[in-house]
Order: structure tokens, then C-alpha cells, then sequence
């Protein structure tokens, strides 16, 4: 059998250990790629599991992504609310400014690592510069498909989670059943809208079609290889969990040095020496997170650009249905 998505991820992890200088474009993309749909399944099936109603998702969702940058718009009302304040005007103003800069450049890096990851897993030779580059001149085109998927996503949420709560029975267990209904249907729309998103900005970038090109191409390509996109999903998923507890016990590991100093200037109450020791625990702590999340979202958005490519070409078999050919030809044996 075919090893096809260990070609796919090999050849995703050997861009994203190799070519270092990805990791800052996809610590920057990380706002706006569609990585943190696995944070917010997790957070539904938590909200489920807790008996809340599917209107929760919706402050989940704003909290995350695209949504949560708006946040930044409360120094807004806070300024205006009770009187003109001028200090509350001023971080209102740098709050607008935060979100426009922090915008600007997740979009940016987003398109420049696609393009970087696609010219170079076909041994072209790509500069930063050339990337930055290519990832301004797609701007628009990019931010418009994010606002159109988090906003679908957000309607398709809201419209459903109102449907449900229009539903009132004393019958418990009924009512239970239909929150696990509306769970799932939920789930089903996160994921739709996930691969359309991500398949949806790789048109945008490397075929260079419009908004309207891309969101078909999306949906023809997640609705043709449905298992092999979800497998995938699964497997980046796992990949997500291993990379997270690996990360955290090199931390402990790297960190303890500097644990048993601070301990023991805490214990002797050498203060000055404390304070500096858990100055060098915060600085190693955020340099080790960064490092971290920015090669794993350069891993992430690596791997789906590959593999974009891979089913434009028709190269790509879900590991299913290799396996039941396998087990049929085995049988006719």
C-alpha cells in the first residue's frame, strides 16, 4: 500500500525543520489560520458534556480566531460610555491600531508561508522577502475569504443554536437528545467550513482564482475526498497533542536549573537573586512556547498545502479505502 500521508507529512516536516525562517510567518499566521478549529471542537464537546445549551458556542467562537480581535473594540465603548474620557480615546486609538497591524500581518504571513511551502516542497528557491512579498499582494482576496468563513460559521451557529432553543419538553432524555443532535450537527458545520477554509485560501494563493473560484474549488475538493480530509485532521490532531506534551516536558527539563535556583534564593532569601531567576524562567518559558507554536503552525499549514496539492493532482487515496482494496485483493487470493 501506498504511504501517502507519511509522504505528505514528511515532506511538510522537512520544510518546516529545515527552512527556520518559516517558523516567525507561522507564529504571525497562527491568528488567522484554521488551526484553532481543534481548540474550538474541544470547547463544544466540553460545553456538551457540561449540559450547556448550543448558545455557548457562541461566546467560545467569538473568543476565537478572527472574532476575538474585536475585543480590542472595548476600549472603544468603555471611551465613549459616561462621557468623552481622553485617556479611554487614546487606548481606544491603539486598540484600532493593535488590530489593524496585528490583521495586516497574519494575513500576510499566512499567504506568504502557503506560497513559500509550495515553491519549495518543488524545489524552487523562495527569500523571505520574496514571500512577504507575494503574501501583500494577495491581501485582500485573503482577508475577504476569512471574514466570509467566520462569518458563515457564525450565522450557521447562531441560526441553529436559536432553532434548538425554541425546542421546550419536560422530557429530559428527549431534550438531551436533541442537544446531542444539535452537537453533532454543529461539529459536521465546524469541519465543513474548516476545509473549505483552508482548501478556499490555497486556490486563493497558489491558483490565483477569485473568491467565488476558490470557494467551489474548496467544496469540490472536501466533498471528493471527505474521509481523506477528516484522516488527515485526525492525524494533525494527534500530532497537535504529541507536540504539546513533548513541549511541556522539555520546558520542565530545560527549566529546572533555574527552578532549583529560584527555590533555593527563595529559601535563603536571597530576593534579588530570586527575582532574577523567575525573570529567566519567563524569558526561556516564552521563547520555548514561540518556538514551539511557530513551527507547529508552519508544520500545520505546510502538511495542508502539500496535501491541496496532492488532491489537485488526484494523487491522494484515503488510508480506508487502501485498506479495504488491500483486504479485497488479499481476499480474492
Amino acid at each position: 500500500m501506498k504511504k501517502f500521508y507519511r509522504l505528505v507529512l514528511g515532506r511538510a516536516l522537512w520544510i518546516s525543520w529545515r527552512y527556520k525562517w518559516l517558523w516567525p510567518l507561522g507564529l504571525a499566521a497562527i491568528f488567522v489560520s484554521a488551526g484553532s478549529v481543534y481548540d474550538f471542537l474541544l470547547r463544544m464537546l466540553d460545553n456538551f458534556v457540561s449540559g450547556r445549551t448550543p448558545f455557548y458556542s457562541l461566546g467560545e467562537y467569538w473568543s476565537t480566531n478572527l472574532f476575538s480581535w474585536l475585543g480590542l473594540f472595548e476600549g472603544v465603548k468603555v471611551a465613549f460610555v459616561g462621557g468623552l474620557n481622553l485617556s479611554a480615546v487614546f487606548w481606544a486609538v491603539v486598540s484600532i491600531i493593535c488590530l489593524l497591524v496585528i490583521l495586516v500581518l497574519a494575513i500576510v504571513c499566512h499567504v506568504a508561508l502557503i506560497k513559500s511551502a509550495m515553491a519549495l516542497d518543488r524545489g524552487k528557491k523562495i527569500t523571505p522577502n520574496q514571500a512577504i512579498h507575494g503574501g501583500t499582494k494577495l491581501f485582500w482576496p485573503a482577508l475577504k475569504f476569512n471574514i466570509l468563513s467566520k462569518v458563515v460559521l457564525f450565522a450557521l451557529i447562531v441560526a441553529f443554536s436559536w432553532l434548538v432553543s425554541l425546542v421546550v419538553l419536560d422530557n429530559s432524555l428527549l431534550m438531551l437528545a436533541i442537544y446531542a443532535a444539535a452537537f453533532v450537527v454543529l461539529v459536521i458545520a465546524t469541519i465543513i467550513v474548516h476545509f473549505i477554509t483552508v482548501y478556499g485560501i490555497a486556490s486563493l494563493v497558489l491558483k490565483k482564482t477569485n473568491v467565488i473560484h476558490a470557494v467551489r474549488n474548496a467544496f469540490r475538493l472536501f466533498w471528493k475526498n471527505v474521509v481523506l480530509n477528516l484522516e488527515m485532521g485526525l492525524i494533525l490532531f494527534f500530532v497537535n497533542v504529541a507536540v504539546g506534551f513533548a513541549g511541556m516536558i522539555a520546558l520542565i527539563v530545560v527549566e529546572s536549573p533555574l527552578i532549583m535556583g529560584y527555590m533555593l534564593s527563595s529559601l535563603m532569601s536571597w530576593n534579588l537573586l530570586a527575582l532574577l531567576f523567575s525573570f529567566l524562567m519567563l524569558i526561556v518559558f516564552t521563547i520555548g512556547v514561540l518556538v514551539v507554536v511557530g513551527w507547529l503552525s508552519t508544520f500545520h499549514i505546510s502538511s495542508w498545502t502539500i496535501l491541496f496539492d496532492e488532491l489537485e493532482a488526484n494523487r491522494g487515496t484515503a488510508k480506508v479505502s487502501r485498506l479495504a482494496k488491500h483486504l479485497m485483493l488479499r481476499l480474492k487470493k
